[in-house]
């Protein structure tokens, strides 16, 4: 079964978010809770972590339009996006399996940092000193069971990290496709939550809603988010 859900960035929603989780939960219930080995490397396949409570169940965003967009524009273009990570090998480019770290973390996260409450940019995300490190969050991750390397892990514990503490810089902790490097950050003496200016990275919420019930209402609601100027991330078996 994969995890058929999208994530999107909703800043300092929080609040509103929460208060429309229990609505919510009848979305959730084409998804089996279960876990899915992702075969070599890659996020796990886990239909409870994104079906459970902790889950905030994303709002429409039509309320956030200002003006409304009515009707949507063909394109629109997501600026100050952070640069494409290089993640894995030649021989395997996709390990170790740090795809929800780069993709979550890294992507949506450090697109969302970077942005004032009214959408303005505070600084350009594609620079390594101004965007989130993957391989930090994957290390820390892997240091409290939630992930194992080279097979990935779970995915919401990098935005729930972010939202609580934030994140080190790409430039602080880079990425390199080896675990034994990875396993080296959890050992330097400042993880992993005293890394200066980590507090820079941390994100208002985040919020997950499922696709597979009805693509069709899924597509409408990516392309209202996108109008609004909020990132949205994937996630699914890909194998």
């Amino acid at each position: 079964m994969s995890k058929s859900w999208l994530y999107v960035s909703l800043f300092s929603m929080g609040v509103l978010l929460l208060s429309s989780a229990a609505a919510a939960q009848d979305s959730c219930k084409c998804m089996v809770a279960a876990t899915v080995d992702a075969g070599p490397f890659g996020s796990l396949v886990d239909a409870a972590e994104f079906s459970s409570v902790a889950a905030v169940q994303a709002l429409r965003p039509t309320a956030f339009l200002t003006p409304p967009v009515q009707p949507l524009s063909s394109s629109a273009y997501l600026t100050n996006l952070p640069a494409v990570s290089q993640q894995g090998t030649a021989a395997n480019p996709g390990s170790p399996g740090t795809c929800e770290a780069q993709s979550f973390g890294y992507g949506l996260g450090s697109y969302t940092a970077a942005r004032q409450p009214d959408g303005s940019a505070k600084w350009n995300s594609a620079l390594p000193q101004n965007s989130v490190s993957p391989a930090y969050l994957f290390a820390f991750a892997l240091h409290n069971g939630f992930a194992t390397c080279p097979k990935g892990g779970q995915a919401l514990k990098y935005l729930e990290q972010l939202v609580a503490f934030g994140s080190p810089t790409r430039a602080r902790v880079p990425y390199e496709p080896d675990c034994t490097y990875l396993d080296t950050i959890q050992n330097q003496a400042d993880f992993p939550e005293n890394y200066p200016g980590m507090k820079r990275f941390r994100i208002g919420s985040y919020a997950a809603f499922n696709i597979r019930a009805d693509p069709a209402a899924a597509v409408q609601l990516i392309k209202e988010y996108v109008a609004n100027g909020q990132a949205v991330a994937f996630s699914g078996s890909v194998l």
